[in-house]
This record gives C-alpha cells, sequence and structure tokens, in this order.
C-alpha cells in the first residue's frame, strides 16, 4: 500500500472488494480504512493507495 516515487514499497492483501477501502490523506500521513466499519488497516507517512492485485489468487 505505501507509495514511493511509484514504486510501492510495502504491499498487504486485503480480504475486501477495492471499493470498500478509503485512502485519507492528511499532510504527509496516509490511512487507508474500511469504509463501513472505520477500522485502519494501514497508517504512516507518505502516499498509500488500494489497487488491484495483477496475481492470480
Amino acid at each position: 500500500m505505501p507509495v514511493k516515487n511509484g514504486v510501492v514499497m510495502d504491499d498487504r492483501l486485503l480480504p475486501l472488494p477495492i471499493d470498500h477501502y478509503e485512502v485519507l490523506r492528511h499532510g504527509e500521513l496516509c490511512t487507508v480504512l474500511v469504509i463501513a466499519t472505520g477500522e485502519v488497516v494501514f497508517q504512516g507517512e507518505g502516499r498509500a493507495e488500494v489497487v488491484v492485485s495483477r496475481a492470480p489468487f
């Protein structure tokens, strides 16, 4: 999820569809949360995004 210079620095498998997550940016910090519950799945410095995996799971 964290991205630096267009490169994913740390990826995590998330169990829900992509549209169930929201990325909030506040200054240099990003928070990724589950929209329905407000559960924080990532919080840290820099940019973060939720993307669909190209892996054949």
